[in-house]
């Protein structure tokens, strides 16, 4: 039998539980689910709450795509293309994947914030169901809702603490605002208020010394990369690799819904990759990553763009680290972006 105590103890528990799950529900209903501690790359809430419609492009993608697209240096060339103002913003989320972009999409794209064309920059990782960032891609990204399925896919004991996460994120939330710890990324929340996201920009006058300054942060990443990534890679990242069949593909599915039901044209781009990275990417699953990519393109008429395809990918000077462009290979990559993005913009 149950003694007093036990039934008390049991009994505040189920409390605590319901007021935990109630809170997260009300503050996920409340817009405020991109209040986490996780900010980096793209100040999400600073979009949702002080960037004002309408948006003619999105950026989706990992920390890649911030890294590599600049939304001020791509207006600056589609403006010149097309003769008219445009306004891109980027909100690349670190290691997204369907789930992120399906999440996004129908959570802060909304009303006037629709865009014409929705920018996704992809590479291996972002397709690979197994991907070696499960449980953070579902702590941070999945809803309430998502548990059951994030569950069923997990494939180890973090993925099924990620997959719990959001119905705690409620209390999170709500401690990070009364803080006024969610927005301590100045750098971000002034890129996004002023510059629409990313991590360089162009045409400020405060640009040339915000970019030299991130440069200057991020200067560590090519030693960072040779002491602990080089001889790692192919076994942490792509040494279970699948694409097309488990929940990032559904939600990617989901996604694609959205953008036909909003006519929004997707665009792939597969990112840039130093021969450095390129070099530890299984030949099997760039083939397999490169026959899903074109067969999304096929499927579902969605135009793409191929970064690896420039004559100065091997140049150092226009990288970061290995997978990272830095301020000179940004600019060169948006320009050339440009070029593709232009004429789904006349459509």
């Amino acid at each position: 039998m149950l003694t007093d105590t036990t039934r008390r103890g049991m009994s505040f528990l189920v409390l605590f539980v319901a007021l935990v799950l109630g809170v997260s529900l009300t503050t996920e209903a409340a817009g405020l689910k991109y209040v986490q501690n996780l900010v980096w790359p793209s100040d999400v809430y600073a979009f949702q709450t002080a960037v004002d419609g309408p948006v003619d492009v999105v950026i989706f993608g990992s920390s890649r795509a911030s890294f590599g697209i600049s939304p001020t240096r791509l207006d600056l060339c589609l403006e010149d293309q097309l003769e008219r103002e445009t306004r891109t913003v980027s909100l690349a989320r670190v290691y997204s994947t369907g789930l992120t972009w399906n999440k996004l999409a129908r959570y802060v794209l909304v009303d006037d914030k629709v865009p014409d064309v929705l920018v996704i920059g992809v590479t291996p990782e972002a397709f690979n169901d197994h991907n070696h960032k499960n449980d953070m891609i579902y702590a941070h990204e999945g809803e309430i809702a998502d548990v059951p399925a994030m569950l069923a896919a997990s494939s180890s004991y973090e993925d099924v603490l990620g997959s719990l996460a959001p119905l705690a994120r409620g209390p999170e939330a709500l401690a990070l605002i009364l803080s006024g710890r969610f927005d301590n990324e100045a750098r971000l929340r002034w890129l996004m208020l002023h510059e629409r996201g990313g991590q360089f920009c162009s045409g400020d006058p405060a640009c040339g010394d915000q970019n030299q300054a991130f440069e200057d942060l991020q200067d560590y990443r090519w030693a960072k990369w040779a002491v602990q990534r080089e001889e790692l890679l192919s076994v942490e990242r792509f040494s279970d690799f699948e694409a097309g069949e488990g929940l990032h593909h559904a939600e990617l599915m989901e996604l694609l819904d959205w953008a036909d039901e909003n006519e929004v044209q997707v665009m792939l781009v597969n990112m840039p990759l130093h021969p450095a990275f390129f070099q530890q990417v299984p030949p099997e699953t760039y083939m397999e990553y490169s026959d899903y990519l074109w067969s999304l393109s096929r499927e579902h008429g969605l135009p793409t763009f191929d970064g690896n395809l420039t004559d100065w990918r091997d140049d150092k000077e226009h990288w970061l680290d290995p997978d990272h462009l830095g301020r000179t290979g940004a600019m060169r990559f948006s320009d050339e972006l440009c070029a593709a993005v232009a004429p789904e913009l006349r459509k």
